[in-house]
């Protein structure tokens, strides 16, 4: 199951966001994780925005069984990013990362019309 989410400013999408859930430990999620990243990485280019990070109390030589408990607290995160350069003044990104509800996030932002849309959000507020 996958949740979807769109972001349009002025009929053009600005971002798109989607959610993979319903794994049925952290194994099956960083195994996708890694399908997906490798899929990204063949089809694009190796990203070097390739990252696990820590904050204490979690350290990268824990136990593993740790490690879940360490991701809904978000004491690990993993993500990797795609930054395409474009004419205007922000890159456009693809964003891969495993969020505090073990899901799997992808999305894919338009640096410029993003921006836009959330000036244009702000404006509303």
């Amino acid at each position: 199951m996958s949740v979807r989410t769109f972001f349009y400013h002025k009929d053009q999408l600005a971002k798109v966001r989607v959610l993979f859930d319903h794994y049925p430990n952290l194994h099956a999620v960083l195994d996708d994780y890694t399908v997906i990243k490798n899929e990204l990485n063949s089809r694009y280019y190796t990203t070097d925005n390739d990252y696990i990070n820590y904050t204490p109390p979690a350290y990268a030589d824990d136990d593993f069984d740790n490690t879940e408990y360490h991701i809904k607290k978000q004491l690990i995160e993993y993500a990797a990013y795609w930054n395409f350069p474009v004419p205007g003044q922000l890159d456009n990104y693809l964003i891969l990362k495993i969020n505090s509800d073990l899901q799997i996030e992808v999305c894919y932002e338009h640096g410029d019309l993003y921006n836009a849309y959330l000036l244009a959000k702000k404006m509303e507020w």
